[in-house]
């Protein structure tokens, strides 16, 4: 899980093995911290905050890479501008110890000016309380980067990318005044597992092509969870390619002028090359959101959820519907729109779930836009729809713990990681919880899960699943005080 384990050892034994054990348990707990600062400290060791190393010191990262093989370990950056040079850390990471990279005090190290953070092929991360502005005024770059550790394109079928970045938390960070143009935070290239949780972006970009959140190329299980972004001249958060398994809840997305009415949450696709190498997903959760555009009498931006497919049709879908099949996107039932979505794109709108939303000057909570650019022809229908009601809102409510409209042995596993966690966001940051819904397994209604909602689970469940998957329920209850 991401947050830290615990450590519960009772000792029933004589006192000289009872110092011996305490002995190996305090190396067990033993963590390394380490500092870094703009500028060398002392003899620079990184030993402590009076001998901090530079931050791009590889003796620094060589001690880092050697002390992960024996425990979890921090770096702490010291308060101050790092704009002096890009920190790039490549297979870094070590699958049992945890990787701390912080701030000393929250948005005090900041990365500034042209400089970025790039993440390529690491594992086991967590990026915590930085501050992240400025531009490179000759390049187009996002200020932090979660990538392949080969950092090329790797966008085609079958591309080589090296080591995939993977279980990487983004926590607490700070994305502020950064006229980039491509954006706060890129994900790309197959990483997975990636959750940033409660940061904060506030005016960041230059163009449309700037995302505060960009997630391209085969990258699957994205959690974004609990931030507050204001002010994106490009999409807010952009799922793009193959980007799959996101999640999108808690968050606030805000506009404050028109400038900034931009889409806040897009799936979209860009097929530049005939035939087209970019495909859609479907697997996609939205849900406990506030999104609230600044208002204006044309509301022609204002959508607040939606796909996007431009350009030529990729082998095996049709991005560019025809005439007939337009004809029912715009005006048939719900069903059918979505089973033109499934038969032609590929696309299982059942899938991509949308709700408990709160909407504020929302022209279109959800739209599907089709276009014919890049010299691609209309085979009869291009245009920009309202598709609310077509994405799936169903929510079953209590024990649907999965989140997908079905109560089945599915819903057991989450109840079961929701009896574990202490609250609900350390049961959403959990990284064996994808869609999970900590209030569906609140059977009782208190709050909080526990012993007390097993009794009325296992009452709920019992008609629709083998006796034997809930047995391991049925021992939680035993085993309760």
């Amino acid at each position: 899980m991401l947050r830290n384990a615990r450590l519960e050892v009772v000792f029933r034994v004589l006192p000289v093995t009872l110092l011996l054990l305490l002995g190996l348990c305090q190396a067990v707990m033993a963590q390394t911290e380490l500092f870094a600062a703009p500028r060398r400290r002392g003899n620079g060791s990184g030993s402590s905050v009076e001998n901090a190393a530079v931050y791009t010191s590889l003796p620094l990262w060589m001690e880092v890479r050697s002390a992960l093989q024996s425990g979890p370990v921090t770096v702490t950056f010291l308060d101050g501008e790092y704009a002096a040079s890009d920190l790039l850390l490549i297979n870094m990471g070590h699958p049992e110890h945890r990787l701390v990279l912080q701030s000393q005090s929250p948005g005090g190290a900041v990365f500034a000016g042209p400089t970025v953070m790039r993440l390529a092929g690491v594992q086991n991360v967590t990026v915590r309380h930085f501050g992240f502005t400025g531009d490179r005024p000759n390049g187009t770059i996002h200020k932090l980067q979660v990538i392949d550790a080969l950092m090329g394109p790797g966008t085609g079928p079958g591309s080589a990318r090296g080591t995939l970045s993977h279980n990487v938390l983004i926590e607490g960070n700070y994305f502020y005044d950064s006229p980039t143009q491509y954006g706060a935070i890129s994900i790309r290239n197959g990483s997975h597992h990636v959750t940033v949780y409660n940061n904060t972006f506030r005016n960041v970009g230059r163009g449309s092509g700037a995302h505060l959140i960009y997630n391209y190329a085969d990258v699957h299980h994205i959690k974004v969870i609990g931030n507050h972004f204001q002010d994106s001249t490009g999409d807010y958060v952009r799922f793009r390619h193959n980007a799959d398994y996101g999640e999108v809840r808690n968050n606030t997305f805000i506009s404050t002028d028109s400038k900034y009415n931009l889409m806040f949450v897009r799936f979209a696709v860009f097929n530049d090359v005939d035939p087209g190498d970019e495909y859609h997903a479907d697997n996609f959760l939205v849900r406990d959101n506030t999104f609230q555009f600044y208002a204006v009498n044309n509301a022609a931006t204002q959508d607040a959820v939606g796909y996007t497919s431009t350009g030529f049709n990729p082998p095996g879908v049709n991005y560019l519907p025809t005439a007939e099949a337009g004809k029912i996107l715009t005006t048939g039932t719900v069903e059918q729109k979505r089973q033109v979505m499934l038969e032609t794109m590929n696309i299982d709108m059942t899938k991509v779930r949308v709700y408990n939303n709160t909407y504020i000057n929302v022209r279109y909570p959800f739209r599907l836009w089709v276009s014919a650019d890049y010299g691609a022809k209309s085979q009869g229908w291009v245009g920009l729809i309202d598709f609310t009601g077509v994405a799936n809102d169903t929510y079953l409510g209590a024990g649907d713990t999965c989140s997908d409209g079905v109560l089945d042995e599915k819903d057991i596993e989450l109840f079961l990681l929701a009896l574990d966690a202490d609250d609900e966001m350390d049961f959403l940051l959990d990284n064996r919880v994808w869609f999970g819904d900590y209030q569906a397994a609140d059977i009782n209604g208190d709050g909080k899960v526990d012993v007390n909602d097993i009794p009325a689970f296992i009452a709920q469940f019992e008609p629709l699943v083998p006796t034997e998957a809930l047995e391991p329920v049925r021992q939680r209850l035993k085993a309760a005080p």
